[in-house]
C-alpha cells in the first residue's frame, strides 16, 4: 500500500502566516486526499521557542502530526545523502529544510509544498494520478501540479 507524507516548511518571514492563521490547514485540505503523515520543517527562525509553541498548537489541533527543526537534523541528512554542505553555495540556508524533510520521511511518497504554494479551491486531486504514474514508470520520480 502506498503511503504519503504532506510537508511544508516555514522560516522567519512566513511562520506567522503559516502557523497563526488557518492557511496551513487549508493547504492540506485543498490537496483532496488523506495523508498518512503531515509534517512541518522549521528553518531559519529567530525565536525558535515561539515558533515551536505555535507548531505544537497545530499538532494538538491535528493539523499536522509532527514538526522538525531543520538544524537538529542537518548533519544527519547531509551524511546520509553524502552531500557536502558547501556544495549548496548560498542556497544552503533555504534548501536544507527540503533535504531534512526527505531524510525524515517515513512514507512511500513525499509531497512537499513551499509555504507559498496552495492548490486552488475545489481543485481535483492530481496526487493519485501522479502516484499511479510513478508506480508504473521507473523513469518518473517527481511530479508537480500545473495550472494548465
Amino acid at each position: 500500500m502506498n503511503t504519503i507524507t504532506f510537508e511544508t516548511k516555514c522560516y522567519e518571514n512566513d511562520w506567522r502566516f503559516l502557523l497563526r492563521t488557518p492557511y496551513l490547514d487549508e493547504m492540506i485540505k485543498r490537496c483532496g486526499i488523506t495523508f498518512q503523515r503531515k509534517q512541518l520543517i522549521i528553518n531559519n527562525v529567530k525565536d525558535i521557542d515561539t515558533v515551536r509553541a505555535y507548531a505544537e498548537e497545530k499538532v494538538r489541533k491535528g493539523v499536522i502530526d509532527t514538526y522538525y527543526i531543520a538544524a537538529d537534523y542537518e548533519r544527519e541528512a547531509l551524511d546520509f545523502f553524502q552531500i557536502d554542505r558547501d556544495s549548496f553555495g548560498k542556497g544552503y540556508y533555504y534548501s536544507i529544510a527540503e533535504l531534512v524533510g526527505i531524510y525524515l520521511s517515513e512514507t512511500t511518497y513525499h509531497l512537499h509544498f513551499s509555504s507559498d504554494a496552495i492548490m486552488a479551491p475545489a481543485s481535483e486531486s492530481w496526487i493519485p494520478e501522479a502516484i499511479a504514474l510513478m508506480d508504473n514508470r521507473e523513469d518518473l520520480v517527481v511530479a508537480n501540479p500545473a495550472w494548465n
